[in-house]
């Protein structure tokens, strides 16, 4: 290239080196359209299903998921531009969407299970219910244990 105003590149995709101009240095990355849409293809979104599954470690009874946890101990994932509780995700994916006005309850009050068989959708109401007589039993079973 004997012209002072250009340069070359290599393509993103291909590695082939493409004259350009200096003034489209910034904005030149690949040798075609079709380099360009194939490397943007390889960062198609995986599906939120496939990547709470790559982080569960299935126990005899719970899925534990061992990813991205809120303070609370819930497990989270990114998806659609936002983060979606992992539970929401198992139960939508191998039971049914979630009906609007019911959220999913943990029936082994395990925070980061996602057993299908470990999930219910419930109203707020029963939800908070449930956890405060689970919270209850559990001290009054350590109770009992110290007692003895």
């Amino acid at each position: 290239m004997n012209n002072d105003r250009s340069v070359s590149i290599d393509c993103k995709q291909c590695g082939v080196n493409v004259p350009t101009y200096k003034s489209r240095l910034g904005r030149k990355k690949f040798c075609s359209r079709k380099c360009m849409t194939d490397f943007h293809n390889l960062f198609v979104e995986v599906p939120a299903i496939q990547r709470v599954m790559d982080k569960v470690e299935k126990t005899n009874d719970c899925w534990l998921y061992n990813g991205n946890l809120n303070p609370f101990g819930y497990g989270r994932v990114k998806s659609g531009g936002g983060d979606v509780m992992v539970h929401r995700v198992s139960y939508e994916h191998f039971v049914s969407k979630l009906p609007k006005g019911l959220e999913i309850d943990h029936l082994c009050s395990v925070r980061n299970c996602v057993n299908p068989e470990h999930l219910e959708a419930v109203t707020h109401k029963v939800n908070v219910w449930r956890g405060k007589v689970t919270k209850n039993l559990k001290l009054k079973e350590k109770a009992y244990a110290n007692a003895k």
